[in-house]
């Protein structure tokens, strides 16, 4: 048997965890804007918010008092109908990039949380 590594072991992402400085804006931005449920989180030290993403995926939010951006980072979440989600998200006052097709990657646009974190949304090829 071949070492596998630890991709073999993986059952895909579970979760996120994001710094927020404003964690009411921020759970404003993923339940509100985003439509996003709210999912239990248990009582940690540093307040926070956990946000579902998809059956199995969700979001850790946590307070930080300062950010420190790095415009690599992010997390994408895979969409149905893209078109039709955007649509949506700048009716609700969400600022969208819309990007070329990319191939392999399907279609692509990007989003900021209310601190800068960057929200991948793609759409697979069919």
């Amino acid at each position: 048997m071949s070492d596998i590594g630890l991709f073999g072991h993986l059952r895909g992402l579970q979760h996120v965890n994001l710094p927020a400085t404003d964690l009411e804006r921020s759970r404003e931005f993923y339940l509100d804007k985003l439509g996003l449920p709210e999912l239990p989180r248990p009582a940690f030290e540093t307040p926070g918010v956990w946000v579902g993403a998809g059956p199995e995926n969700a979001i850790h939010i946590s307070k930080v008092a300062v950010l420190g951006p790095n415009p690599n980072n992010h997390f994408a979440l895979e969409v149905e109908d893209l078109e039709s989600l955007l649509d949506l998200l700048e009716e609700r006052g969400v600022a969208v990039k819309r990007s070329a097709r990319v191939p392999a990657a399907g279609r692509q646009a990007f989003l900021s949380d209310p601190d800068g974190n960057i929200i991948e949304l793609n759409q697979p090829p069919n």
